[in-house]
């Protein structure tokens, strides 16, 4: 799944959001499944937000895509508010939620 969501993350940055968006599919699918199996350790809550944050940056321009967009970043951030406060003062767990923060100002469909 890591590599599926390094790979939409690329994809979603050059604006082949489409194509992000369906090379992202299983990964999402199976970090949603590992969380109602449980999973919230820190490695797991990076990945997800990580891979949140790629679906969010994929999205298209448009309403529905903005609004899809911000529910997007809303749950990466509720994902790595749910760590424990000293996983999130790791500075990997800081520049994801920088990212999630300049995605959340960012009106287009992708982060410059």
């Amino acid at each position: 799944a890591y590599r599926q969501v390094q790979l939409a993350s690329a994809l979603a940055y050059q604006g082949r959001g489409a194509e992000a968006l369906t090379t992202l599919a299983p990964a999402l699918e199976y970090y949603a499944n590992e969380k109602k199996v449980g999973a919230g350790d820190t490695k797991f809550r990076l990945d997800y937000a990580e891979a949140l944050l790629a679906s969010a940056l994929a999205q298209a321009p448009d309403a529905a895509g903005r609004a899809a967009r911000l529910r997007t970043l809303a749950e990466a951030d509720a994902e790595l508010a749910g760590a424990s406060a000293e996983a999130r003062q790791l500075s990997v767990m800081r520049s994801i939620s920088a990212r999630i923060d300049a995605a959340r100002a960012s009106s287009g469909s992708r982060v410059d």
